[in-house]
Parts: structure tokens; sequence; C-alpha cells
């Protein structure tokens, strides 16, 4: 697959299927879902459940309930700019306030019928000078959020497997989708950057016992040598045909390949 093939991207209409929550791609395809598309890709070696036995304490995984609770209310804030909702929620508005950030939409399907992938972008902002700021909210990983367990493929062998590299993955791969395959109403707007929104879930591991919020830019990596991305686009191109069983077998096959090599893998 060559380079000027994986950029021959044109846009689709995307679409959100809230029976089958799934995003649908004209015509009437069922996408596959990014993030386990990459992680199946890019790192299937990596489990939480390994990277927890190392905590000092195991702790309950509860960040998808927090979520999923955050962004409705996201949701919620973008249709009603003066809605005051939870107290974590307010965290979370306070800290893209100062940032001069404003709701614009929420929830918003991406995808490319080419590479046969789809996901939904969290929120979408407006920065001071009308700019698009795309969101990706992470909730959980309180403790582990950095915990390093092994190496990404390639080409980003050189880049540590964690739960924060995943997501910037994840978040540079929607931002491509976006900029080469926008949705419709966002053609000619201009994405200034892209955000990782860290949110803590559990109150344990909270600043002062205070809903936390962090805001991360994507790191270097996803960007120099565009060449990386560029390979990874490729590489995305070329699993267009990969279905839902041959990617669950590549994440359990990496999990046994972790547990046979159990002392090659250090956690950092």
């Amino acid at each position: 697959m060559s380079t000027s093939d994986s950029c021959s991207v044109t846009a689709c209409r995307a679409e959100w299927d809230a029976k089958y929550k799934v995003v649908v791609l004209p015509p009437r395809t069922f996408a596959r879902g990014l993030t386990k598309v990459l992680y199946s890709l890019f790192s299937p070696e990596f489990a939480i459940s390994r990277v927890m036995q190392k905590l000092p304490r195991r702790r309950r995984k509860h960040g998808r309930a927090v979520g999923n609770l955050v962004d409705d209310e996201l949701s919620r804030w973008v249709r009603d700019p003066s809605y005051q909702g939870s107290t974590r929620f307010a965290a979370v508005r306070r800290a893209l306030t100062e940032k001069g950030w404003r709701p614009f939409r929420a929830q918003v399907p991406v995808g490319c019928s080419r590479m046969r992938l789809g996901t939904r972008v969290d929120l979408v902002c407006l920065d001071r000078k009308n700019r698009l700021i795309i969101v990706e909210l992470k909730t959980g990983f309180d403790d582990y959020f950095y915990t390093r367990l092994g190496n990404m493929r390639s080409p980003f062998e050189q880049v540590p497997i964690s739960c924060y590299a995943r997501a910037c993955l994840q978040l540079a791969v929607t931002t491509w989708l976006w900029e080469h395959a926008p949705p419709a109403g966002f053609k000619d707007r201009t994405v200034a950057g892209s955000y990782l929104v860290r949110v803590f879930s559990d109150p344990d591991t909270e600043p002062l016992g205070a809903p936390s919020v962090e805001i991360l830019p994507l790191p270097a990596w996803t960007r120099q040598p565009e060449s990386c991305l560029q390979a990874c686009i490729d590489k995305l191109v070329a699993s267009r045909h990969q279905t839902k069983r041959q990617r669950s077998r590549e994440l359990k096959n990496g999990s046994a390949r972790v547990r046979r090599r159990r002392k090659t893998y250090s956690l950092a």
C-alpha cells in the first residue's frame, strides 16, 4: 500500500447508530471501532490486568461509568452553555474554560469508508479565534495511566506502551481522519489542536480529594517524523478487511505471547 493510496480518502458522512452502538459508513456499512483496531495492530501485548497486578493495592475499575456520565454532561453543555452539572463535570468545564475553549459539538462521528474505520469525537470546542479543538476524554487509569509494559509495534517501536500512549495514538489517528475525511459541515474549518482531557475517577487518587482534570497535548512522536504516522495509516488501510474475530484473536494471541515472555517485559 503506497503512501499516496492511503491519502486518497474521500470525505464520507459517518453516522452513529444508537441501536447497534456503532458508526455507520456509506453505503450502510458498519465501521470497525478505531480503538480496538489500534490495540490489535500496535499494542496487542498490553493488558491492563497485568499492569494492575503491580499496583500497591488493587483498585476497582470504574472509569468507564464515570466517563459515560461526563460524556452525557458534555453533550448537555453543548446544548445549554449555562448547564452546571455535577462537581466532576464542573471541574472539566472550568479547565476547558480557563484555556479559552467553548463547547461547539459533542459525540461527532468520523470515519472513512476506504479504511472501514469509525469513531466518535468526545467534544469539539472553539478557541478564541474560532478554530476547532478536538478533545478526547479519558477517565480512570488514575494510578497507572503512565505505567509502561513493553513497546508498541512498527512503526512506533521506540514508544513504550501505556494507557497514555494508546490514548495518544487513538487521538492522533482520530485527528487524521477528521482532517482527511471531515464530517459534514466541518470541511472548511481549521483544526488548531487535539488534546487529551484526563479526568480522575477515584477520590483516593485525586489531589486533596477534589475532582481533578489534566489537559495533555499530543506528544511529538505522534507527529514527527510524519512518515511514522503515514506508515500507521498505511497499516490501517491494509487491515481494512480484518474481521472482528481476527481482531479478537490477535488481542488474545498478544496476551499469550506476553505470558510466555513474561521476563522480557518490565513495568516502569
